[in-house]
C-alpha cells in the first residue's frame, strides 16, 4: 500500500489528479495544504497504478474536444489551384516540413513538461512526427535529404 492509499485525505488528492491537476502542482499542494511530503512522481507512479492516470488522459481529451469545436467555426479551407503535378508535389512538400516543424514543437513542449512531472509522455505525439517524416520522405525525390532542403 503507497503512502497516497494509506493517507486520510486520499479523496481529496484522487479529485485533483482525476481533473487534470499537474503532479508537480498536487505534490506543492500536498505539502502546504495536507503537511504531507510527497514528490510529483510518486504522485505519477501512484497514478499510473491505480489507473487514474488513464481517467486523467480522457478528461484532457474530453477538454481539448470542447476547445476543438470552439474553433471549428473560424477554421476556412483555401484550395489552392495548380497548374501541373510538380506544383503539388512542392505545395505538398512544404505543407508537410510545416507540420514536420510544428510537431516536433509539440514533441519537445511536452517532453518538457513529462520532465517537470506536468503531463504524461508524448507517445502520441511522437508517434505522429514518425509518420509525418516518413510521408516527407515518401514525397521527396531524395529520401535522405528531405528535411534539408
Amino acid at each position: 500500500m503507497s503512502k497516497i492509499e494509506r493517507h486520510p485525505q486520499k479523496d481529496r488528492i484522487d479529485q485533483k489528479i482525476l481533473s487534470g491537476v499537474p503532479y508537480l502542482e498536487i505534490s506543492e499542494w500536498c505539502k502546504r495544504e495536507l503537511n504531507f511530503n510527497i514528490s510529483h512522481m510518486s504522485i505519477k507512479r501512484y497514478a499510473d497504478n491505480t489507473g487514474l492516470s488513464a481517467n486523467r488522459a480522457s478528461n484532457s481529451d474530453d477538454d481539448f474536444e470542447e476547445y476543438e469545436s470552439d474553433i471549428d467555426d473560424a477554421l476556412t479551407l483555401e484550395i489552392p489551384q495548380f497548374e501541373n503535378e510538380s506544383d503539388i508535389r512542392d505545395f505538398t512538400r512544404r505543407k508537410i516540413i510545416e507540420s514536420y516543424a510544428l510537431q516536433t514543437a509539440i514533441v519537445v513542449q511536452k517532453q518538457r513538461l513529462y520532465m517537470q512531472g506536468k503531463g504524461k509522455y508524448p507517445n502520441a505525439e511522437i508517434s505522429g512526427l514518425k509518420t509525418i517524416s516518413s510521408v516527407l520522405g515518401f514525397i521527396s525525390e531524395n529520401k535522405d535529404t528531405a528535411i534539408d532542403e
